[in-house]
């Protein structure tokens, strides 16, 4: 490899690592694998382009997807870090399978039924995604309120709420 090509790569790398988005993390990686072969190491690239061995090496995982799921990471219809969670999948027609069950999920749920699916091939994609949805509408809102009383306080609420039947947490509730 040139100089010139090797420092192109790096810049491109770096550009595209330092950046807070990423137009195509399929190429991405390609440049990655091109230069730890290269370098001999994800450790050494990982240096060059100021990431940790980690990064280098889940880019280049992306590389092991079917071309149907790695279509979908280009057209940014996936993520990277959805994408290689699905990389742990076993087998291709599965990874393409879940690929296209989290289209369009956010990536916190998309991450959630990645990681039951790999360790439960046998359960429905779907009925899992409906669950997911479902229980989205079942969130309720919660507000805390932290009143630092002191031990002397306290016992007093907790004799007061003994009286009336409650608890002190309730006692205080009705209060306020």
């Amino acid at each position: 490899m040139k100089d010139s090509e090797e420092n192109k790569y790096l810049a491109i790398l770096y550009n595209n690592f330092q950046g807070k988005r990423v137009d195509d993390w399929i190429e991405i990686a390609k440049i990655c694998k091109i230069l730890s072969d290269f370098y001999g190491s994800h450790q050494k690239l990982a240096e060059k382009v100021g990431r940790t061995r980690e990064d280098i090496r889940s880019t280049i995982k992306l590389l092991d997807l079917p071309k149907e799921v790695q279509i979908m990471v280009k057209r940014c219809i996936l993520n990277k870090d959805v994408a290689w969670r699905i990389a742990s999948v076993p087998h291709a027609e599965n990874q393409i399978k879940v690929a296209k069950a989290v289209e369009g999920m956010n990536g916190h749920d998309a991450r959630e039924l990645v990681y039951y699916f790999t360790r439960d091939q046998a359960i429905s994609l779907e009925d899992y995604k409906n669950k997911i949805n479902k229980s989205k509408g079942s969130v309720e809102s919660l507000s805390l309120l932290v009143i630092p009383l002191d031990k002397d306080k306290f016992s007093k609420f907790s004799q007061i709420a003994k009286k009336k039947n409650k608890t002190p947490q309730k006692l205080i509730i009705e209060l306020i």
